[in-house]
């Protein structure tokens, strides 16, 4: 709504004739006046003066611009363009998805840059595609704290499941966020092989390595199976043993520093 320029209301049972509407927003109702503009609100009130919200987008970053106690119409736009100016000339959105990205996960030992856990083709574990982080064009991703979240689940449905999610905070302001996807899939059955197959004709050796071979190749989802388990294990350690006391570290650290700050303004 906040972003059409024009609307036609037609005759209803208590109007005969049309009426037309106009958005009273500059940015929409004159396109091109400024880049990437999408929507807004404009408003005034006695006590408030020119009140003015706009959003715009660019390059897959939205920014929310809000104006209030403008003393005149003009003003208010002028001040939201510089606004808006300022983020998206100083601020960058960069996609997690992307691979200049994986230095954000490579410290992980259930996460890597790669697609899978075992091979380069079926992924178990992976991170959500609409993850992003904005950060000022001064900082470097590797200058995020990075803090995991494990989500419980009472059911897990085939195919993906939210599990956690991994928080990315810049400076102790949040600055991005991505989902924690584990992909369940129904794992093949292993066959069962009668002994009789393997004592019924001695003399057979064609079909006695035909056997050895698809054992061999049965046994390979439950080596699979092992292997996850083995790696959940080893997510689970991590998180108690290095991410957990971390966290707890960095919380009293700027639970310190706020004391610092407390006594300074005290004296």
């Amino acid at each position: 709504i906040t972003g059409t320029r024009s609307y036609t209301i037609g005759p209803t049972n208590l109007q005969s004739e049309n009426r037309y509407l106009a958005n009273h927003h500059k940015f929409i109702l004159y396109p091109g006046k400024y880049e990437g503009a999408i929507g807004g609100k404009t408003g005034w009130t006695s006590k408030a003066g020119y009140t003015l919200v706009t959003f715009a987008e660019r390059d897959g970053m939205t920014l929310i611009s809000v104006i209030m106690a403008s003393d005149t119409v003009d003003t208010q736009y002028t001040d939201t363009a510089a606004l808006l100016d300022y983020g998206f000339n100083n601020f960058t959105l960069t996609r997690l998805s992307d691979a200049s990205t994986n230095e954000l996960l490579e410290e992980s030992p259930f996460f890597s840059k790669y697609s899978s856990l075992l091979s380069t083709s079926d992924s178990l574990l992976s991170t959500g595609t609409d993850g992003y982080v904005v950060l000022p064009n001064s900082a470097k991703l590797s200058d995020v704290v990075r803090d995991v979240t494990f989500t419980p689940l009472t059911e897990l449905v085939e195919g993906e499941n939210t599990i956690g999610s991994v928080i990315y905070t810049y400076e102790d302001r949040t600055v991005g966020k991505t989902d924690i996807i584990y992909h369940n899939v129904k794992s093949s059955s292993l066959p069962t092989v009668s002994i009789g197959q393997f004592t019924s004709n001695s003399s057979s050796n064609n079909k006695n390595s035909q056997i050895t071979t698809s054992n061999k190749r049965n046994l390979k989802p439950f080596i699979i199976i092992i292997i996850f388990a083995i790696l959940i294990i080893l997510a689970l350690l991590y998180y108690f043993l290095i991410v957990k006391p971390r966290a707890r570290k960095r919380r009293a650290y700027y639970r310190r520093r706020q004391a610092r700050r407390n006594n300074r303004n005290y004296y």
